[in-house]
């Protein structure tokens, strides 16, 4: 028996966010190998005021069963089923009138020749019916080639060696007909069906699903390549897929899974396989959790045509940006590389989708005693176009594999919770990277966002390790408080704290570049670093900032180094416990020069290389101490030099005070809830710009150029 495991941990400074957004609690059992994500159902405020039941996730993932993965067949005590003009059947529990072939006990039924025609499986006995396809190509212009009214399970495997193929022209148009199937796939089953064997199918069907299960759907393996009118896959209650070479082109989503009554089901589950969706809607979509294990996806909506967000308009929105972080931002000699950037130009807004609807019909019947129409899904698919990657209304948990996304909407998007626990991905998008409306918390894996128009956002962010890179339009990475908002149009210079939000950027460990035309780090409430080594290629605007922050920015440990324009700089707060310093240039240089921090005798302590043009940089290391006296160089040659006189220090003259200086007083964790070993004691001064909330996005950046850090001295 095969069994998944998942964990997910939610942060205990969310608490209260996650009991009004219905979010769900994770409960594990290492021991039995198996995970509950649950809790009791949360009542919200709605917008008038009145008070709603918001759904929340209590999966436990099947397990696959034996037969899911059983390929084995008598084909002397099978009946056979002939595809011609004329359609044979030979051998029992099966009959076919006008090429309708109905199928009425369980068993092994081997499908091969070509024919126009229907095989319905109508079974009520208690064994599993398997149809093997064997060089079968089935068509209908009439109905679904394969209708499943009934049975304990189907099995479609796939024989070893062999090309198989299934046509669906019929229309699926909506019959009033009370006795109408209403199918909406080439293969349609109102019970249970698993794909499996080593062989191959190609599903086209010109008006609807390629494939749909009212119960669940599991790809064990074996090769499917599916052209669909409306989606590839799906799985009401919910999809496995164990493995497989499965591609999907469909004008809807790619799989989905839609059961929205129950909240144990609507899930879908990815252990391996190589996996391509183009679609014109979301590529993968679960209607509660998302889990993906293992396997090679390449993920794409819009044909990859979209324009990335922009701001620009906006104001405070910046100049044209450009540059990525090199192969290496560790804390070593590594050389300089170049990565060729998505090209955005000349791109088009993708057109409209048609949304999903349930319950698409045909005008065709069947000889199935359960021939009323099928009324029985609750699944509600009336939803206006997302062209999404991979996306779930819950909870997405990633745990391996490699993921090559390249979407118009969010690459990867959660109404609650994103978890990314292992994985490398590739990520091009005209909207956010990776989103969760609750928390996005990465344990682990690569991430490297080449376009998008914010990387990484969510309520509370937090990064305990991995490699991660951003090229963005806006802010490379936004903890964003909704419930944050500002009347004023003006924008509010000199103290921090006006907005007081609450979320939080939590930053334990990892290697992060951020190459942003907005603000590089931005909170609606707080930053915390206590790890990690992190370079900010900020804006070339004045409008905004390499960082951003309602609150307090504390930094405890790790490594901090930021570039970018002086006008809303701020620095870190007073109340951090390791040094830094931020320096206001008295010029402006040029992108690819080499900015350098070195002690009084001319030691390389930390190094980078902006991508973009700059006339304020930051450091913060431990190799910062109070007493010490320091350099600052650009391409070798002396610019500034400074005294640490205190923790937090400031080096030359800034040109503008939108948000210069150590500010007004900062604000404290709500209900005194911190990150564990995160906050320092004494005050939390906030060097805020007093900025508007800005959830509008403000600038593009298309992306061009390199990075390069280098460290020096202490080991980091």
């Amino acid at each position: 028996m095969r069994k998944n495991f998942y964990k997910i941990v939610l942060p205990a400074a969310l608490i209260a966010a996650l009991m009004a957004s219905g979010c769900g609690k994770s409960n594990s059992d290492s021991a039995n190998n198996q995970t509950t994500i649950a809790s009791d159902s949360q009542t919200v405020t709605a917008a008038d005021g009145n008070e709603e039941e918001e759904k929340v996730s209590t999966v436990e993932v099947a397990e696959y069963e034996d037969s899911d993965f059983d390929e084995d067949y008598d084909e002397s005590t099978a009946t056979i089923i002939t595809l011609a003009d004329t359609i044979t059947v030979s051998g029992d529990n099966a009959s076919v009138k006008d090429n309708i072939v109905t199928i009425t006990a369980g068993g092994t039924y081997i499908i091969t020749g070509t024919g126009n025609g229907q095989i319905v499986v109508d079974s009520e006995d208690k064994e599993i019916v398997r149809l093997v396809m064997k060089n079968a190509t089935l068509t209908s212009d009439s109905d679904s080639p394969i209708y499943i009214a009934q049975a304990k399970k189907t099995i479609v495997t796939l024989a070893a060696g062999t090309t198989n193929q299934i046509t669906d022209t019929a229309s699926h148009e909506e019959s009033t007909d009370e006795n109408a199937i209403n199918t909406d796939a080439a293969i349609y089953s109102k019970d249970s069906i698993t794909i499996n064997g080593s062989g191959s199918l190609t599903i086209n069907c010109t008006n609807a699903n390629g494939l749909t299960s009212k119960d669940h759907l599991v790809i064990a393996n074996g090769t499917l390549n599916i052209t669909a009118g409306n989606n590839g896959l799906k799985g009401k209650d919910y999809v496995l897929i164990n493995n497989g070479d499965i591609t999907i082109d469909s004008a809807n989503d790619g799989i989905k899974s839609t059961n929205t009554k129950d909240t144990s089901l609507g899930y879908i589950s990815i252990d391996g396989g190589n996996i391509t969706i183009n679609s014109d809607g979301d590529c993968i979509q679960a209607e509660t959790d998302l889990y993906i294990n293992g396997g090679t996806f390449t993920l794409t909506s819009a044909d990859g045509n979209y324009e990335v967000k922009s701001g620009s308009d906006m104001p405070g929105g910046g100049m044209m940006g450009g540059g990525q972080r090199p192969d290496n931002i560790l804390p070593s000699n590594s050389s300089d590389s170049s990565v060729t950037m998505p090209d955005a130009a000349n791109q088009k807004t993708p057109d409209s989708v048609t949304s999903d609807t349930s319950n698409t019909t045909n005008g065709g019947t069947s000889n199935s005693s359960n021939s009323s129409t099928d009324s029985s899904d609750s699944t509600t698919e009336d939803e206006s176009t997302s062209q999404k990657g991979l996306k779930a209304s819950c909870n997405i948990v990633i745990s391996g594999g490699t993921l090559n996304i390249n979407t118009a909407d969010d690459a990867i998007h959660s109404n609650q919770t994103v978890t990314y626990n292992n994985a490398t991905s590739t990520i091009a998008t005209g909207d956010d990277g990776i989103h969760a409306d609750n928390t996005l918390t990465i344990n682990n894996g690569t991430i490297n966002i080449t376009k998008c128009y914010e990387g990484l956002e969510a309520y509370e962010i937090t990064i305990n390790d991995g490699d991660i890179d951003i090229v963005a339009n806006d802010d490379g990475i936004n903890a964003s408080d909704s419930s944050v908002s500002t009347t004023s149009t003006e924008p509010q210079m000199g103290m921090g704290g006006m907005d007081n939000g609450t979320a939080v950027l939590n930053i334990k460990g990892g290697n992060l570049y951020v190459n942003a035309s907005g603000d590089g780090l931005d909170s609606n409430g707080y930053i915390y670093q206590s790890g990690g080594y992190v370079i900010v290629d900020g804006p070339t605007s004045d409008g905004d900032g390499a960082l951003d922050y309602d609150q307090t920015y504390a930094i405890t440990g790790g490594v901090l180094m930021t570039a970018g324009s002086s006008g809303m700089a701020q620095n870190v707060s007073d109340s951090s416990t390791q040094g830094s310093v931020i320096v206001y240039l008295s010029e402006r240089y040029d992108g690819g020069k080499k900015v350098s921090l070195t002690d009084d005798s001319g030691n390389e302590l930390l190094s980078f290389t902006p991508a973009k043009s700059f006339n304020c940089i930051q450091f913060s290391s431990s190799d910062i101490v109070t007493g010490g006296t320091y350099k600052i160089l650009i391409d070798g040659t002396e610019v500034e030099s400074f005294t640490a006189d205190t923790t937090v220090n400031t080096a030359g003259t800034a040109t503008s005070t939108m948000g210069k200086g150590q500010g007004g007083p900062g604000g404290e964790m709500p209900s005194g809830e911190v990150p564990s070993g995160e906050m320092p004691s004494g005050n939390t001064n906030s060097n805020s710009s007093g900025k508007n909330n800005k959830k509008a996005k403000n600038s593009d950046n298309s992306g061009s150029g390199t990075n390069t850090s280098e460290t020096a001295g202490d080991s980091i």
